[in-house]
């Protein structure tokens, strides 16, 4: 039989160009790459993955990652998604480590450069979130998370304006992203303007009713207005939707101590610090409550832990360099002064001189010049009774926040804490009162401007009572006027 030459190399030729294309398969595999069938099944498993982290099971999402970077070790979305379930666990070193490999994997993975930026936000390094936030923008500039996310930045640095400018660029962006009104409202809180952060909570829970974070903030600013009731119902509504908000908790329990109810506080600053035992603001507010209720050994305990809780987290931030200050608990003036009669805080400013001008204020500050100017002849001469009225209606609300009254305590357990003999001094100073007599906050700012207005009266309190009485006034508004850093607000 004759053998056609040019039939043989044809066929010669399709078998080696079969076995080249197996050749090129196997070199494709050995040198890490996938084939489309494979590549396709760890896609699948990356769905399935961010599928478990959007149910909030960390936890299990971190073992599917694992499995399915086995699979394909270069897969850079897959180590971008260990890196935020890891981060929602708060282990912030090792989501770093994961986020480092996927912009190694792809340095223009602008998802990845935003998640770092959040990252650094929340160790406190907000410079640096900054920049690698700015790198996501560059790559992708209509990145309505990472706008929210430079919105962060700016809001930690109390840089309110631009941080504002960043949540309505990404509004425009996405006008139904939830989180960015949320953070929008609390840049409003931030800044005193409680009816607008209110409407932002109320568009984010528009958007999200299953929101527990804008339920907790919304929270905050209803107890801030003084509707406690109200207050205590998005309270109740975040930790419903979400058992395990520490945050919440400690909110419930902020709105139970300016009800006057103590027990109910103390069981929410418990729970709370059973949830996070390492919350210094919960220990700081536990003590407030038991110092109230006469337990000063308790609350004492409760104050050293929450000073001990403070200097660690403040070394823990920045570590190998000297604690952080404490932060200021001071305001602008247009934002203390939020709610004040109008024109009392340009007619405050007024009457100071250029050098104790000052655009911060603190409600201590505002005790001293209310103290200065009632026990000052020469300075209430220039203040007006009308005036007067008014710069006694602010130190109220500095003392008993919001529209409702803090209930009544008897004087054994209102004034502990207090400099030894106060009491039965102040007691002694009114007839018909004795150790049994009911106090309020507001009570005591009554009794304190009677004695500091009246010539005759003060003429019978010397020097150093009045100094105590002084201190325990600024104690009232320590305890009871909130400190936005003491106000646990949900994460942004």
């Amino acid at each position: 039989m004759a053998i056609n030459p040019i039939r043989m190399t044809a066929t010669r030729n399709a078998v080696w160009a079969r076995a080249g294309k197996g050749m090129a398969i196997m070199t494709i595999v050995l040198g890490g790459l996938m084939p489309a069938g494979c590549k396709k099944s760890a896609e699948k498993a990356y769905e399935e993955c961010a599928a478990l982290a959007a149910k909030e099971n960390y936890g299990e999402a971190v073992k599917c990652y694992d499995k399915t970077l086995e699979q394909k070790a270069d897969f850079a979305k897959a180590w971008n998604g260990k890196g935020l379930a890891l981060y929602k666990q708060e282990r912030l070193a090792a989501a770093n480590l994961c986020y480092d490999k996927a912009l190694k994997l792809n340095p223009d993975f602008a998802e990845a450069w935003k998640n770092k930026g959040d990252l650094s936000i929340d160790q406190g390094k907000t410079e640096e979130a900054l920049i690698y936030i700015g790198k996501a923008l560059k790559l992708k500039p209509d990145f309505a998370e990472a706008w929210n996310s430079k919105g962060r930045a700016f809001s930690k640095q109390s840089k309110f304006e631009e941080a504002m400018k960043c949540y309505n660029e990404a509004l425009e962006l996405k006008p139904d992203y939830a989180k960015a009104w949320h953070n929008k409202g609390n840049v409003f809180y931030k800044q005193g303007k409680l009816d607008e952060a209110l409407k932002c909570f109320d568009k984010a829970l528009e958007l999200e009713p299953d929101y527990a974070g804008a339920w907790n903030n919304k929270g905050i600013v209803l107890e801030k207005q003084g509707k406690l009731d109200e207050a205590n119902k998005c309270c109740d509504k975040a930790i419903e939707l979400k058992p395990d908000f520490p945050e919440a908790w400690h909110n419930k329990g902020n709105v139970f101590y300016k009800q006057g109810k103590l027990d109910e506080a103390l069981k929410c600053y418990d729970k709370t610090l059973e949830l996070k035992p390492d919350e210094a603001f919960a220990w700081k507010n536990k003590g407030i409550v038991l110092e109230k209720q006469g337990k000063l050994d308790e609350a004492n305990k409760c104050f050293e832990r929450a000073k001990e809780l403070k200097l660690k987290t403040e070394k823990t931030i920045v570590p190998g360099k000297p604690p952080t200050p404490e932060p200021s608990a001071s305001k602008p003036a247009d934002s203390f002064f939020a709610g004040a009669p109008a024109g009392l805080k340009d007619f405050i400013i007024s009457t100071l001189s250029e050098e104790n001008k000052t655009s911060e204020w603190t409600p201590k500050g505002f005790v001293n010049y209310y103290v200065k100017i009632m026990s000052d002849p020469s300075l209430r001469a220039r203040v007006d009774a009308a005036k007067q009225k008014e710069l006694t209606a602010f130190l109220k609300t500095l003392v008993s926040p919001g529209t409702s009254q803090i209930a009544p305590q008897p004087a054994y357990a209102f004034f502990a804490g207090a400099p030894e003999g106060l009491k039965d001094f102040i007691i002694s100073t009114l007839p018909g009162k004795n150790n049994n007599s009911e106090w309020t906050p507001k009570g005591f700012v009554n009794y304190y401007v009677k004695i500091m207005s009246d010539p005759s009266l003060r003429a019978r309190v010397d020097a150093a009572k009045q100094k105590e009485l002084t201190a325990f006034l600024k104690t009232l508004v320590s305890q009871n006027n909130a400190n936005p850093s003491d106000t646990q607000t949900a994460a942004e």
